[in-house]
């Protein structure tokens, strides 16, 4: 763009790992026994035993019945939110964010325990020299992560211990997909499958601001510098 701006030919530097080769990759990968000993993590006992949450049990289920709830920061809180409280605590904005949902959920449904679909970009070098920094394409990681958390705890404990519960998840997460859906070994796919699925889905965007740090691009009504996605079925499927 700014080639273009400046009147002159584009020249885009050489492209990264081709999306297929990557896939070859990924599939390879998914064979290797690095990946099959994550599956004793994938599915540890405490797994077995998650609650469903406490859904309406009947309704209508379409595209009319979704509602949505928006809650909005002020700009001191956000900066709190994604500066001081990390830095405090040494934690990452995803810590601070799961611990407060773990809680909420924890709350509401009386259980120690929570099952949450945390979603990440899918860009890790899953082997030596996969750079897909240049690649287009949507890469996506989706894996439960179970917390668990202590409504007796204070804020400060409870943060500290999602924290060391979400650094002990296996190369962050890309193996539970690995497994389930790439190994092709029925017997695994089938025992991830028949463990309880969470029903909230986690997402954060991160700091849409940093995205328009120049001229060339301004936000369109974007209130604040954070997004988070949380999905909660309206009731159980």
């Amino acid at each position: 763009y700014e080639q273009l701006q400046c009147d002159e030919k584009a020249k885009l530097p050489p492209k990264t790992l081709s999306f297929k080769r990557w896939s070859e990759l990924l599939n390879a990968h998914a064979q290797s026994a690095t990946v099959l000993q994550e599956l004793e993590y994938w599915t540890t006992e405490p797994r077995r035993n998650v609650g469903k949450l406490p859904v309406d049990p009947a309704g209508d289920n379409n595209a009319d019945s979704p509602r949505s709830l928006s809650v909005a920061l002020t700009a001191e809180e956000t900066l709190l939110l994604l500066q001081e409280v990390p830095r405090a605590y040494r934690t990452q904005i995803n810590d601070v964010l799961l611990a407060a949902l773990a809680q909420a959920l924890s709350e509401w449904t009386r259980d120690e325990r929570v099952l949450v679909d945390v979603e990440g970009h899918g860009r890790e070098e899953i082997v030596e020299g996969c750079d897909v920094s240049r690649t287009v394409g949507w890469f996506t990681t989706v894996f439960p992560v179970l917390l668990e958390v202590s409504n007796s705890s204070g804020l400060g404990e409870t943060l500290k211990s999602v924290k060391e519960q979400l650094r002990r998840v296996p190369n962050r997460g890309i193996g539970y997909g690995l497994l389930r859906y790439l190994r092709g070994e029925e017997t695994i796919s089938s025992q991830l499958e028949k463990l309880p699925q969470a029903q909230v889905s986690f997402n954060y965007l991160g700091q849409l601001d940093q995205i328009f740090r120049d001229l060339l691009f301004t936000s369109a009504r974007i209130a604040g510098v954070v997004v988070i996605n949380f999905f909660i079925p309206l009731r159980d499927f």
